[in-house]
C-alpha cells in the first residue's frame, strides 16, 4: 500500500500488477481483473504501451477463467493489431493462443486448431525460455488435445520439451498436459510421474492445488482406484474459477456414488448457459440428465437431453465427445430407450475411432480405445453391450474386463 500511495505511477503501476498477481493464486478472479485493469492504465498513461499490452493479456486469461469467455474473446480481437503493430513474437503466441482456448470454449472446434496452429507458429519465432515458455506450450498442446488432436498435442509438448534442453520448467507445466494426453491415451502408468511432478510444485496457488485434484482423481478413475469428491466439488461450486470447477464436475461425475447431485450440476449450468460455453454446457447437461436418472426424476433428465442435444446439433465439442456420448446412452438406458441409446453411443462411437485412425500415434492406438474407461465403456455400448450400473461410469480394469 505504501508503493500505491508514494505518487510514483510506475511503481504503483507495478504494485497493482503484483497485487493481481497475488490475488490470482488466492483465486479471487474478479479482484485480480480489476487489478491487472488498473495497472494496464496506469502503464498506458505513462506512454509505457507495450507493458500495458502485456497485462492486458492477462485481464483476458483472468476474463476467461471466471467464465467470461466471449467477453474475453472480443478484447482478443480488439487487441491484436496492437499485438502486431507492437512486433513482439511473445505477446502474438500469448494472445493467440488465449484466442484459441477461447474458441474452444465456445465450441468451435475448425476455428480453435487454426488459431493454436498459428500460436504454435509465433511461438516457434520468439525466444521464449523456462516457465514462460512451458507455460504457452502447454495450452497450445493442451488445446490441440481438447480439439482431439493428441499426436499433435504430443509433438507440440516434445518440441518444447528439445527447446527447452537444460532449462527448468519451474511450476512443471508440461508436465500437467503430458498427464492429460497420456490419462486421454489410456496409459496411467505413464501419467502418474506427471501428475505427481505437477503436484509437487502446485502448491503455492489454489488454481493449481484444484489443477491436481482433476489430475490425481483422472488417474484414480483409470487405475480404479475410488476417490471421495463431495468435499471438492463443493469448493469448486463456489469458486470464482468457473472453467475450473466444471472441469472438476466433469471428472467428479465419473466416479461410483455418492457423487456430486443434479442440483449441484444445475448450478454450474446456470452459470455457463450465459456464457454460451458449448465444450463445457453439452456434457454438463448430459450428466445432469444421468444424475436426475438417478435420483428418479424422468422428466427432469429428458428435459436436460434435449438441453444436450440442442449444443451439439450446433457443432462438434471435440475430446469431450466420448464422456458426452457414453453419458447420454447411459441416462436412455435408465430411462427405458435402449434402442435411441445405442445409436447415441454409435455415433459417438464413431468420431472416436475415426480420431483414433487420424491423430492417435499407432502405438497408442488400442490403449486409446480399450483401455481408457470412457472409450471402451462407450464401444461396448455401440456394440449393444450394457452393463447393469448405470450410475456411473467405470470402476477400474477389472470391472471394465469383466463387462467385456
Amino acid at each position: 500500500m505504501l508503493a500505491i500511495a508514494c505518487g510514483d505511477r510506475l511503481i504503483e503501476a507495478e504494485s497493482l500488477y503484483s497485487k493481481g498477481v497475488y490475488a490470482t493464486h488466492d483465486g479471487r478472479l474478479h479482484e485480480s481483473a480489476d487489478f491487472f485493469a488498473a495497472a494496464v492504465a496506469l502503464n498506458r498513461a505513462c506512454g509505457r504501451e507495450q507493458r500495458a499490452l502485456a497485462i492486458e493479456l492477462i485481464v483476458h486469461t483472468v476474463l476467461m477463467w471466471a467464465g467470461q469467455v466471449r467477453l474475453a474473446l472480443g478484447r482478443q480481437h480488439d487487441a491484436l493489431q496492437r499485438v502486431l503493430d507492437a512486433g513482439s513474437s511473445q505477446m502474438l503466441a500469448t494472445l493467440l493462443m488465449r484466442q484459441a482456448e477461447a474458441e474452444l470454449h465456445l465450441g468451435d472446434i475448425g476455428a480453435a486448431t487454426l488459431t493454436a496452429s498459428r500460436a504454435l507458429k509465433a511461438l516457434r519465432a520468439t525466444d521464449m525460455l523456462g516457465a514462460e515458455l512451458a507455460g504457452t506450450a502447454r495450452s497450445i498442446g493442451d488445446v490441440q488435445r481438447r480439439c482431439g488432436h493428441w499426436g499433435e498435442a504430443l509433438d507440440i509438448v516434445n518440441e518444447t520439451l528439445g527447446r527447452l534442453g537444460a532449462q527448468p520448467d519451474p511450476e512443471q507445466l508440461l508436465a500437467a498436459v503430458q498427464a492429460d494426453i497420456y490419462l486421454d491415451l489410456g496409459l496411467p502408468d505413464l501419467a502418474h510421474r506427471h501428475v505427481e511432478a505437477f503436484a509437487a510444485v502446485s502448491q503455492h496457488s489454489a488454481r493449481q492445488r484444484q489443477r491436481t485434484v482433476a489430475l490425481r482423481w483422472g488417474y484414480c478413475l483409470a487405475t480404479g482406484t475410488p476417490i471421495e469428491t463431495a468435499t471438492e466439488v463443493a469448493h469448486a461450486l463456489e469458486s470464482e474459477h468457473l472453467l475450473l470447477a466444471c472441469e472438476l464436475m466433469l471428472v467428479a461425475g465419473q466416479a461410483a456414488p455418492p457423487g456430486p447431485t443434479a442440483a449441484q450440476c444445475a448450478a454450474l449450468i446456470a452459470r455457463c448457459q450465459p456464457e454460451g460455453l458449448r465444450e463445457q454446457l453439452a456434457p454438463l447437461h448430459v450428466l445432469c440428465a444421468r444424475l436426475h436418472v438417478q435420483e428418479g426424476e424422468s422428466h427432469l433428465a429428458l428435459a436436460s437431453i434435449a438441453c444436450a442435444e440442442h449444443e451439439l446439433l450446433a457443432g462438434g465439442i471435440g475430446a469431450a465427445t466420448m464422456l458426452c456420448g457414453l453419458w447420454l446412452a447411459q441416462a436412455l438406458h435408465g430411462l427405458g430407450q435402449p434402442a435411441q441409446a445405442v445409436l447415441k453411443a454409435q455415433q459417438a462411437a464413431a468420431w472416436l475411432t475415426e480420431r483414433a485412425a487420424q491423430s492417435v500415434p499407432s502405438e497408442f492406438r488400442e490403449s486409446f480405445l480399450h483401455r481408457h474407461p470412457v472409450h471402451r465403456a462407450l464401444l461396448e455400448l455401440a456394440a449393444g453391450r450394457h452393463a447393469t450400473d448405470q450410475h456411473h461410469t467405470f470402476h477400474g480394469p477389472n470391472a471394465m474386463d469383466a463387462s467385456s
